[in-house]
């Protein structure tokens, strides 16, 4: 689902440079931030997959939308990666082109769905894991 009126407020960091950070929904109504705003970061391996209810990713920039799947059945598991892009030069003395891609999506009985976010607010939902 792609919300237009955020649901989350983010508190800046200035160790987090990624166009989106996540927030996970547990099924009793807590939720767990990437990144708090207070230095403290957690990671996938925080994340109780057993309790997410929802899990989104909330923009850190104007113009991006805030995207969340939803785990409808408790068989759904979250699924999150982000891939790195980065143009390096042939001699290795430079780089330029760095792009991240974030992908929020769900499995359940081995059937998945992947929704990519770009820098540039373009959203592909997919079933393809490896469509970019």
């Amino acid at each position: 689902m792609i919300s237009e009126k955020p649901v989350f407020t983010i508190v800046a960091c200035p160790r987090c440079t990624d166009a989106w950070t996540w927030v996970v929904r547990y099924r009793d109504g807590s939720d767990l931030l990437e990144c708090p705003g207070t230095g403290e970061h957690h990671a996938w391996s925080h994340i109780d997959l057993d309790q997410v209810l929802s899990m989104v990713l909330v923009p850190k920039r104007a113009g991006l939308a805030q995207i969340a799947v939803h785990m409808s059945t408790d068989s759904m598991r979250p699924i999150f990666f982000r891939r790195r892009y980065l143009s390096l030069s042939m001699s290795g003395e430079s780089t330029s082109g760095q792009q991240t891609i974030h992908c929020l999506g769900w499995e359940d009985n081995g059937v998945e769905s992947f929704t990519f976010a770009f820098e540039d607010g373009g959203v592909l939902l997919t079933a393809d894991r490896n469509a970019v």
